[in-house]
């Protein structure tokens, strides 16, 4: 199981979210993620804005190499998980408001961060959508300490 249960839950409380593919020359692709569902034991399923995302989908469609970044807002515990595409498809509207309930809770966050209150749902273009589903293959400790970038768990 790649997947501890105490990233699990790491993963599903609001933080800030980023992927990164790379196309064939290894120029890396940098996208924003709007909200991340656990999928399976070792499967995550993330979205992201089709609206500025074209390059990302072809990176995914092409080699489908996957980096995906996960960090807290207030402490700065971060995790870079790396896998392969399996499923790339518009979101449903189940995950729609997923990502809807992701914003909030990001603007909520932002809040207790010490920004004014912003509006980000009224802000951030979010529809439409694609639903990213990856297989896990190794999860890294990204935190700022003393052994930043160990290889936590592998296939």
């Amino acid at each position: 199981m790649l997947l501890p249960n105490q990233l699990k839950q790491f993963l599903l409380e609001p933080r800030f979210y980023w992927m990164a593919t790379r196309n064939q020359d290894f120029i890396c692709e940098i996208h924003r993620v709007l909200g991340v569902q656990v999928a399976g034991t070792d499967i995550l399923r993330i979205f992201i804005y089709q609206g500025t995302a074209s390059r990302t989908k072809e990176n995914l469609l092409a080699n489908k190499l996957i980096a995906f970044s996960v960090t807290s807002g207030f402490t700065f515990e971060s995790y870079q998980i790396k896998g392969k595409l399996l499923e790339i498809r518009p979101v449903n509207e189940e995950e729609e408001v997923l990502m809807k309930n992701y914003i909030v809770e990001m603007d909520k966050m932002l809040v207790a961060l010490g920004y004014s209150v912003s509006g980000v749902l009224t802000e951030t273009l979010y529809t439409p959508a694609w639903s990213v589903e990856f297989s896990i293959e190794q999860v890294f400790d990204q935190t700022p300490k003393v052994g930043t970038g160990k290889l936590l768990t592998s296939v």
